[in-house]
């Protein structure tokens, strides 16, 4: 074997040894992603199923409850900022639109369909009194 012949043969063996080095960063860089996004959807559903100050709230909202009209500003502006960040994530693209409206879209209809949840801003028009 010449050394022009052994030069090209090292330098073959280079490239397919800096594409395969390429496709096996990027195979992990996805596979590391899709685990960072799998991590926090699942904080998300623990932090939501699991959560002792919106488990009441889920019951309330099944049947509109009247206890909605009173329920602690606190505990309603948690329950919302909850979706906020659900959107936050979803608008980013860290949790998929797909997976967001299937797990979290229940309640939130729930929430946006109950008359009794809205009361203060239907019938005193703000919030502000809570501040």
């Amino acid at each position: 074997m010449t050394f022009e012949a052994a030069r090209d043969w090292a330098v073959i063996i280079a490239a397919v040894v800096a594409v395969a080095t390429f496709v096996k960063a990027l195979h992990e860089y996805v596979l590391e992603n899709k685990r960072k996004r799998a991590q926090m959807y699942f904080e998300m559903r623990a932090s939501y199923k699991f959560d002792e100050k919106f488990s009441d709230m889920f019951e309330m909202l099944e049947k509109d409850s009247k206890e909605l009209m009173h329920l602690n500003f606190n505990k309603k502006q948690d329950f919302l900022g909850f979706y906020e960040d659900l959107a936050l994530l979803m608008n980013t693209g860290v949790l998929k639109p797909e997976v967001v409206h299937y797990m979290f879209g229940y309640y939130a209809i729930r929430c946006w369909q109950s008359e009794n949840f809205w009361w203060e801003i239907r019938h005193i028009g703000t919030f502000s009194r809570f501040l």
